[in-house]
């Protein structure tokens, strides 16, 4: 491989300082920008890097192994930006430009996660507030009646308790504060479609998250 030292030493000084100050994996274009080393460049260093057993690639990024073995017991669960907790509003959850944060492995069971950062106030009396974090199992399986879902209608994304009712044919997303209504959707509408796209499972704090 043709390595140009003085490159190749930036990107491993960047991905060693960013595993230091974070405890969590770089992903290639935030390497690439934050060095000047083109990307085609950069990939080649850091393949380099993990065959030389200094970087690991965890399959969201890059991060030293020293690092990753300090934070062995951790998983890293994307932020998925915000959801609203209040009147719908053109909003859903954004696919990319995640931010990775690590979580204890402990408080996860299979599958996967993602976090969600609380919008608006309609989930208060549920110990909900705008700007708290929480974290979502993904689960599109029709066993959450009654839980505390992100739900996808109309094209906006929602955090509310979820009610369905197949005999009467409806599904309601039901507030956490009795300033806001219920919201009732008809199965037979395909406009008020509700689709599931997790279910809540804690709250926490930023203190939590690494």
């Amino acid at each position: 491989m043709n390595v140009k030292p003085g490159n190749f030493d930036k990107v491993l000084q960047y991905v060693k300082d960013y595993s230091s100050r974070f405890s969590l994996p770089v992903d290639l274009m935030a390497i690439a920008k934050a060095t000047g080393v083109p990307k085609s460049s950069a990939a080649r260093y850091l393949e380099k890097m993990v065959e030389d057993g200094i970087v690991d690639h965890s399959g969201v990024g890059y991060i030293t192994v020293r690092q990753k073995e300090r934070t062995a017991g951790w998983r890293y669960v994307p932020k998925c930006g915000r959801v609203s907790c209040g009147i719908p509003q053109d909003t859903a959850l954004e696919e990319y430009n995640y931010e990775y944060y690590a979580i204890p492995a402990s408080w996860l069971s299979g599958g996967e996660y993602f976090l969600l950062e609380a919008e608006g106030d309609s989930m208060i009396n549920a110990g909900i507030y705008e700007g708290d974090m929480i974290l979502i199992r993904a689960q599109d399986r029709e066993d959450y009646d009654g839980q505390i879902v992100v739900a996808m209608v109309g094209g906006e994304t929602l955090l509310k308790r979820i009610h369905v009712d197949q005999e009467k044919g409806y599904t309601e997303l039901i507030p956490e504060n009795d300033e806001y209504e219920i919201l009732r959707c008809c199965h037979e509408n395909e406009a008020e479609q509700v689709i599931v796209q997790g279910v809540a499972v804690m709250k926490l704090s930023m203190k939590a998250l690494r």
